[in-house]
């Protein structure tokens, strides 16, 4: 290990930066990796999945069933319906060349902030995908002391 470290200390200083990135990659359970700005999902059954995804990083706080997609004729809007804590729920989204990041953590975070938690997302020159996680607050403080613009 300390062979490790003495190497660590010759390498460029900008690996740190990015090593927080590369570790992330690998939690499929608490981090969502995606290419948001460039993401054109064109047939319902993606966007069950897309929703399914973020279910899947939400530390089990949302937890959507039932869920149906259905994309406008210019494919450029999808309303999304879900059964979520015994009630019906629906979100829009529109799709543009600015990409759907923000808007998604904007219609999702209502789902898990009565539980203390927020999606954020993490848009970084080290990579060319947007990160998605769910954080409490003080997680969210210690992320952008690692230098995520969260």
């Amino acid at each position: 290990m300390s062979f490790f470290m003495n190497q660590m200390t010759e390498v460029d200083p900008g690996i740190y930066r990015e090593a927080p990135y590369l570790l992330v990659f690998t939690d499929e359970d608490r981090v969502l990796c995606d290419e948001m700005e460039i993401k054109r999902l064109s047939e319902p059954k993606e966007w069950i999945d897309f929703l399914q995804g973020w279910a899947r990083i939400s530390r089990g706080v949302f937890q959507p069933t039932n869920i149906k997609a259905a994309m406008n004729q210019e494919k450029n809007a999808v309303e999304i319906i879900f059964d979520h804590r015994g009630e019906r729920q629906s979100i829009r989204l529109t799709i543009d060349r600015k990409g759907m990041g923000p808007q998604i953590c904007e219609k999702l975070n209502p789902f898990v902030r009565p539980a203390g938690y927020e999606y954020v997302l993490e848009t970084s020159d080290h990579v060319q995908s947007c990160l998605a996680v769910v954080v409490t607050p003080e997680e969210r403080n210690r992320l952008k002391g690692l230098g995520w613009k969260v």
